[in-house]
């Protein structure tokens, strides 16, 4: 499991395959955007920008945080190499908006199914 390592009370480090990820949370991203904002991924620099929007809490700021996890994972991985950006996003959206809803169902699954396997 990945070992998250707080910088400051706004920025951590997040280590992802042989690179170390910075996560900072900042004021004013959405006004850096055309379109409501909450976060983006910056390759060129290895950093995960969250905004410290005092609006996103609970679904939506954990929603946000994986959105710009997954556009990270198929950068470090060499994926969004090879695909337009709205195909990217394209991706994006379906593992937040379809993968994230079942994510914590399927964790209890996976212990039930341990369990059985186990013999317990």
């Amino acid at each position: 499991m990945a070992r998250i390592t707080q910088n400051k009370p706004t920025s951590y480090t997040l280590p992802i395959s042989l690179q170390n990820v910075k996560i900072v949370m900042v004021d004013g991203l959405a006004s850096r955007h055309e379109d409501e904002c909450w976060g983006e991924f910056s390759d060129n620099q290895g950093v995960l920008t969250i905004s410290l929007d005092s609006s996103l809490k609970g679904p939506a700021l954990r929603g946000s945080l994986y959105h710009e996890v997954f556009h990270m994972v198929l950068y470090i991985s060499g994926i969004s190499f090879i695909m337009e950006e709205k195909m990217e996003e394209a991706i994006v959206r379906s593992l937040e908006n379809l993968f994230l809803p079942i994510k914590d169902d399927v964790d209890k699954l996976l212990i039930k199914l341990e369990k059985v396997s186990s013999g317990k």
